[in-house]
């Protein structure tokens, strides 16, 4: 779930993220479609300060000591 978080917030963030489909066969849209597994609202968003937020807030859920269970919780409610 991290990395799927993670990766919603990523064309939001990097600049350079869409060269990675400059001589591909599909686009970035195609692309945030197919690996948005969990329905995540972030994938059309463009939103660069929302989606910095959100990953400051995804890591410290990954770094926090809480139980394994309410980290699953506070991602899921983050997505």
């Amino acid at each position: 779930m991290l990395r799927a978080a993670r990766l919603m917030r990523k064309p939001a963030t990097d600049a350079y993220f869409p060269r990675n489909f400059v001589k591909t066969a599909f686009t970035q849209d195609d692309f945030m479609k197919a690996v948005n597994i969990l329905g995540d609202g972030m994938a059309r968003s463009t939103d660069r300060d929302r989606a910095s937020e959100q990953l400051r807030r995804i890591d410290e859920i990954e770094a926090s000591s809480c139980p394994f269970k309410d980290k699953c919780q506070a991602l899921w409610k983050l997505i």
